[in-house]
Parts: structure tokens; C-alpha cells; sequence
């Protein structure tokens, strides 16, 4: 059988709610008004010290939101899977060792800590009970 194309795109055949579809079309009307407020301030304006700064705002901004709005769907995924404390710390530590390059004997070992504590949690935990199941027992 041949999969039907489908316009809703792939988390319509999983069956999850798009819920993110507002903002990521808002991120993408952002990052093409800001990348034509940047062309115009490039072609309409005299140079100017306050006019290459809109310019280099307006383009260095426009096109991290075009990425951001690239990467959305990625994100998203990535969201779901691991807690917002993991990715926020893994982040900071990139940061770190962007900032101060010294510090990357450090950072490592605190990043496979915390990846460490994160699995062994996945592997203590209880099994969750489903609330079907008991309601079908009774």
C-alpha cells in the first residue's frame, strides 16, 4: 500500500496535536521582516553609525530567527524527551566552555554526572500504573 501524501505532515500520522504551528509561522513572519528592515536599512539609508547598527541588529537577528524557525520541529522533539533542567544545563555548560575554554576539564565530568544521575533515575523509578488498567480490574 502506498502512504497518501499528507498536507498536515508527519505528526498528523502519529497522532499528536500540532500545537506549535502558531509560533512557528510567527518566528518565520519575524525573521523575514527583520531580514527585509535590514536589506532596506542597507539600501534606503546613508551609512551612519545608529544605521549600521540597525542593519547588523535587524540581519544578525532576522537570521537567527530563520534558523530557530528551521529547527523548531527539532526542538520540539527534543523538549519531550529530556527535562528542561538537562538541556538548560547543557547549555550553560556549552556557554561555559565557549566563555572560558579552561574550563572544559571541568564541565565534562559534571556533564556525564548529570547524564549519569539522569539515567539512573530512569532506571529506579516505579513503573507508572495505568489508570485504564485498574478501572478494568475493578
Amino acid at each position: 500500500m502506498i502512504p497518501r501524501w499528507n498536507p498536515a505532515g508527519r505528526n498528523a500520522r502519529e497522532g499528536v496535536r500540532r500545537s506549535g504551528d502558531w509560533r512557528r509561522n510567527t518566528i518565520g513572519l519575524l525573521a523575514v521582516g527583520l531580514l527585509i528592515a535590514g536589506v532596506l536599512f542597507w539600501v534606503q539609508f546613508e551609512r551612519g553609525a545608529s544605521v549600521d547598527a540597525a542593519r547588523a541588529f535587524c540581519i544578525r537577528v532576522g537570521t537567527l530567527f530563520a534558523v530557530l524557525w528551521l529547527a523548531l520541529p527539532q526542538l520540539a522533539d527534543l523538549m519531550r524527551k529530556y527535562p528542561p533542567w538537562l538541556l538548560a544545563t547543557g547549555v550553560a555548560l556549552i556557554g561555559l566552555v565557549i566563555i572560558q575554554p579552561k574550563a572544559l576539564t571541568y564541565a565534562i565530568p559534571a556533564a556525564g554526572v548529570l547524564i549519569a544521575l539522569h539515567f539512573l533515575g530512569w532506571f529506579t523509578r516505579k513503573p507508572r500504573r495505568d489508570e485504564d488498567s485498574n478501572a478494568a480490574r475493578s
